[in-house]
């Protein structure tokens, strides 16, 4: 894995992130997450409630899609500042000193770097949830993930 990666992990694909690797993760809204990992980054063991959701291990594991897979066959191919487009939503990347428009709400991930949005600071590592037009400032790189347009919205009801 390597900086500016990007790989589209359909649901039921087991998957992991190594150690030394900062990503963002764009999923489905969703109550149904299922955890395979025992111990959290803060060190503590979570009860296996907190890993099936009440399912139980042999539910869980078979929700998986165990068919053989690279890295290669999910990575995405970005379209210039456009990482991702779906119908259900959208992950680009802002540039400084441009406004974009927050219709339907942005969360922004700040991937390096530190500056502000709309004159809040953000550096790297932080989030940021806007339901405001916005502008970045300073030598902030960051992701911005979009949810579909109302008129999308409404038909995927």
């Amino acid at each position: 894995v390597k900086p500016g990666d990007c790989f589209l992990v359909p649901p039921g694909v087991p998957h992991a992130m190594g150690s030394g690797v900062f990503f963002a993760e764009a999923q489905q809204p969703s109550d149904l997450v299922f955890r395979t990992e025992y111990i959290t980054p803060a060190g503590e063991r979570l009860p296996d409630e907190a890993l099936h959701l009440g399912a139980g291990f042999d539910a869980m594991f078979s929700c998986f899609d165990y068919r053989p897979s690279s890295p290669e066959a999910f990575r995405a191919a970005p379209q210039g500042d456009t990482i991702l487009s779906s119908k259900w939503f959208s992950i680009f990347r802002p540039r400084p000193g441009v406004c974009y428009p927050a219709a339907g709400g942005v969360a922004l991930v700040a991937l390096a770097g530190e500056g502000t949005v709309n004159g809040v600071p953000l550096r790297r590592g932080g989030e940021l949830y806007l339901d405001e037009d916005f502008e970045m400032s300073g030598g902030i790189e960051a992701l911005a993930f979009t949810g579909p347009a109302a008129e999308e919205r409404a038909s995927l009801v």
